[in-house]
């Protein structure tokens, strides 16, 4: 037997601005709310607010998909659920914005009710279902497609011979890939004996939740490309992206505070230290406007040769994804021509520039850019 509780997401390497009083205020909301009910109505009261409040599968009112949310049947019941949204639900609300986190916070509790009023088993179809797990998982599930590298803080205690607490830190693709997998065998009645917690409600709201997340991903991207393609356009044509540019992209929520401070700074050693964590944050994330912003920076402070191999060859690949032409066949070059450990192969970055004469129009030298590469390989 052993016990395994992530108790902080380790957020050092997101800077954002805004506040998450909205998940502030659902966790007070749900406390007072609870706290209200046990001291000021009796049992019976109680138990009618969850019968008229709760989701109740038999006599299915749609409004108890949201009031059901803010009910909790004990206080572990309210501490579990309140703790794992207190890990979670910040970074998702200052990355999302409050009100595509509340939009995500309600469409995860319809999601889980709607699994729970499917998958209930006739037995339990008169017990009111309540609590904001089904919620929660939703946010879980838009962490694990927003942030899955994000290490989360855990303990683990193994509960024989010498318990021993030993704190972890794992990443959140493993630990929240853990958390569905076992809701879903629960949800399947793996381990045996009788479930009365709604996993299936869970399940539902995590799957939703990744949904969700994974949309709001898409449509940033897209607005990004979109916003910052002038920019792009002002670099692959030779003129500079002045500071009212940065400030206008920070300002519209393009770029954070820790870019902006990268971009602007005066002192060059600082200056390079900085960009280049942001640029290499900016590949992790698939960030191609952070890359090409961050690769510009570089180059108006140090010479090319400074600059490691596969810096000019992330710089390439993301100035190929935003069809910037100019910029990828510029850092393809130097790729190439300084090439070190860090970089790509020769006939990948040959094929990398190929790729970029494709774009100018110039297949003729596409092909021998290629045929160099085949000649390489």
């Amino acid at each position: 037997m052993f016990v395994f509780l992530p108790y902080r997401a380790d957020d050092d390497e997101y800077a954002f601005e805004r506040k998450p009083w909205l998940t502030w205020c659902i966790l007070a909301l749900c406390i007072a709310i609870y706290i209200a009910m046990a001291y000021g109505l009796s049992e019976q009261q109680i138990e009618h607010l969850y019968y008229e409040f709760g989701c109740v599968p038999s006599e299915f009112h749609w409004w108890t998909i949201f009031s059901c949310t803010l009910l909790h049947g004990s206080v572990g019941h309210l501490i579990g659920n309140m703790f794992f949204f207190f890990i979670y639900a910040p970074m998702c609300e200052k990355a999302f914005g409050h009100g595509r986190f509340l939009l995500l916070y309600l469409l995860g509790a319809a999601a889980s009710m709607g699994g729970h009023l499917l998958m209930t088993p006739v037995f339990y179809r008169d017990i009111p279902c309540i609590g904001a797990s089904g919620a929660i998982s939703a946010v879980l599930g838009a962490f694990l497609v927003a942030f899955p590298t994000v290490r989360i803080k855990s303990v683990f205690v193994v509960l024989i011979f010498f318990p021993r607490p030993v704190v972890l830190s794992l990443p959140a693709w493993l630990v929240l890939g853990c958390w569905f997998l076992m809701q879903i065998f629960y949800s399947l009645n793996v381990f045996g004996g009788a479930v009365e917690v709604a996993f299936w409600a869970h399940v539902a709201g995590f799957a939703a939740g990744a949904l969700i997340g994974s949309g709001y991903l898409w449509i940033d991207r897209w607005k990004q490309k979109l916003d910052i393609a002038d920019c792009l356009r002002r670099l692959n044509t030779g003129i500079a992206v002045d500071p009212e540019d940065l400030r206008w992209l920070n300002a519209n929520g393009y770029i954070d505070s820790a870019l902006l401070e990268a971009l602007t700074t005066t002192d060059d050693e600082l200056a390079f230290v900085r960009l280049n964590t942001q640029l290499r944050l900016g590949r992790r994330a698939r960030d191609d406007g952070k890359v090409i912003l961050c690769y510009y920076r570089l180059l108006r402070r140090v010479p090319p040769e400074e600059i490691n191999g596969d810096i000019h060859a992330a710089a390439m690949r993301s100035a190929l994804s935003l069809r910037a032409a100019g910029i990828a066949g510029y850092a393809g070059f130097q790729a190439l021509v300084r090439h070190d450990e860090t970089a790509p192969l020769p006939g990948v970055i040959l094929e990398a520039l190929a790729e970029a004469c494709e774009l100018r129009g110039d297949d003729d030298g596409a092909g021998e850019l290629r045929r160099f590469a085949a000649e390489l390989s």
